[in-house]
């Protein structure tokens, strides 16, 4: 991994929970605050950083993966589990169930799952022929927006531009490759569009290290799932919360 050491610096684990909190908080916020209040924008203005990071952190983890495969696997099995706690939280299924809400938007393990496929055929293409690269790259952002996944083809795009640069641009400048990844999603108009700007630092001050679950190098058992099996868990807490307050 490409290391570069600075008076901040965060490993990929400390990356991992920054997104997974600022994400929680926007969640909060989205299901259980009334909009419009300042502490409503702010939650959700600090949750425009997870999404950026997760891409981010896909990049590293397909470039780093020794099974592929598996992490294709992986990503697709929590898309599917995730979808009914997405539905209950932020579309509050069983309480609405019109197929227009149900199928009106995808969790974002969808998103990342075809940002990961995207990724391989980026990957196998680039040296054989780019433009097919480009064309299936093409193809899968655009599914992901007509099939209403999180983020869209935005959301595509986020994830396969870090990757092209760490693959094949390994030298670029951790500014230049971090404004790159949040630009699509930037937006001057709101405060969600300005707010993704603050993921930048977390993946400038990026290490180039895994790092460790907890502090001083421990670990915990099941740590390699803890991030997964935390997106649809959190949903359902927060969703139990909604329907009995």
């Amino acid at each position: 991994m490409n290391q570069h050491c600075t008076p901040i610096s965060f490993s990929g684990f400390a990356l991992k929970y920054i997104a997974l909190t600022t994400m929680t908080l926007d969640h909060i916020a989205a299901v259980l605050l009334p909009p419009g209040t300042t502490l409503y924008t702010a939650m959700r203005g600090i949750g425009r950083i997870a999404f950026p990071l997760y891409c981010f952190l896909l990049a590293e983890g397909y470039l780093h993966t020794s099974n592929r495969k598996a992490y294709f696997s992986r990503l697709a099995l929590f898309a599917f589990l995730s979808e009914i706690p997405f539905d209950m939280a932020l579309f509050h299924f069983p309480l609405v169930t019109a197929p227009s809400v149900l199928l009106g938007h995808q969790n974002i393990f969808f998103t990342l799952t075809f940002a990961f496929l995207a990724m391989y055929l980026m990957d196998y293409y680039w040296f054989r022929n780019q433009w097919m690269g480009f064309t299936g790259l093409a193809l899968i952002a655009i599914l992901a927006q007509m099939l209403n996944f999180d983020y869209g083809l935005s959301g595509v795009l986020v994830a396969v531009i870090p990757f092209l640069y760490k693959r094949f641009r390994p030298n670029i400048s951790p500014l230049l490759l971090s404004i790159s990844t949040v630009l699509p999603l930037f937006s001057p108009y709101s405060i969600s569009g300005i707010c993704v700007c603050l993921a930048i630092p977390c993946m400038v001050f990026y290490n180039g290290q895994k790092g460790s679950p907890l502090p001083n190098g421990g670990k915990f058992p099941g740590s390699k799932y803890f991030f997964y099996m935390y997106y649809p868990l959190h949903l359902l807490i927060i969703s139990i919360i909604y329907f009995i307050s």
